[in-house]
């Protein structure tokens, strides 16, 4: 199983189109409706993980914020798990990229939404 971790400091996007680091739309939006705060995000696909942390120690989402991540070509199934400082996790999620941006909201009460943007700019259930 190949594995990867990814350290980022956090740039956060700003805009309601969440972008990563670099600026360009990012394919994966995680989004912090929670009172809780996300210090990382791990992305398990079948032949790899792939993790975001701040490499400070910080805190990655607090309320209302919002953390881009491109899927670097990945597609098919996948399983995120939302985590606090102590790696205990916080929300998690199974879903399908197939190349149009996903949207994953931690709910105040710790479960996940999943909604796939349509192609048409309109988000899709």
């Amino acid at each position: 199983m190949k594995r990867a971790l990814i350290t980022l400091t956090a740039a956060i996007c700003l805009s309601l189109s969440a972008c990563c680091e670099s600026g360009e739309p990012c394919d994966l939006i995680v989004v912090n409706d929670s009172g809780t705060v996300i210090y990382s995000v791990a992305l398990d696909w079948e032949d790899q993980t792939m993790g975001v942390r701040d490499a400070g120690g910080r805190a990655l989402l607090e309320r209302g914020e919002t953390f881009g991540i491109p899927l670097e070509g990945e597609t098919g199934r996948f399983t995120v798990t939302l985590a606090d400082e102590n790696d205990r996790p916080l929300g998690r999620a199974t879903a399908s990229y197939r190349g149009r941006p996903i949207w994953l909201t931690l709910e105040e009460d710790r479960t996940v939404s999943v909604r796939e943007e349509a192609l048409d700019g309109d988000g899709a259930a």
